[in-house]
């Protein structure tokens, strides 16, 4: 399989989105917002409130694509990207580091209150 979101450029959508957009609500708010043509080949990055759900949209050659990723525990941190005419964008590294949930230097993971009902770590009950 060869990777579809490679070669492009990376734009982060600068506000919020409810995550229940699909498709054709995301491609309007490239279009409305960034006043950009979701087809040009780039690539485009959503969040939602409290950054647990990302939605990447792209182009790819005959149809859109979505990817989509919900941390359960934890917040995405947007990291430092550039910015210029067309927008704020980040690298692939960048994007790669997000979508696999890897520590970057200056991020820190916050926290988000645990289901008490679920026992991890050192604190679960052995297996017999």
């Amino acid at each position: 399989m060869y990777d579809v979101l490679e070669g492009r450029r990376y734009f982060v959508y600068p506000f919020t989105v409810n995550m229940v957009k699909g498709i054709d609500g995301l491609c309007a708010l490239v279009r409305r917002d960034l006043k950009q043509n979701p087809r040009n080949g780039d690539a485009f990055v959503f969040f939602n409130k409290i950054r647990n759900y990302m939605k990447v949209l792209f182009w790819d050659d005959n149809g859109y694509g979505l990817y989509v990723k919900r941390i359960d525990f934890g917040r995405f941190q947007v990291p430092a990207g550039r910015s210029d005419d067309l927008g704020y964008y980040i690298s692939r590294l960048q994007l790669l580091q997000l979508l696999r949930g890897l520590r970057m230097e200056d991020v820190f993971v916050q926290k988000r209150a645990e289901n008490p009902n679920i026992i991890w770590g050192k604190n679960a009950p052995a297996v017999h």
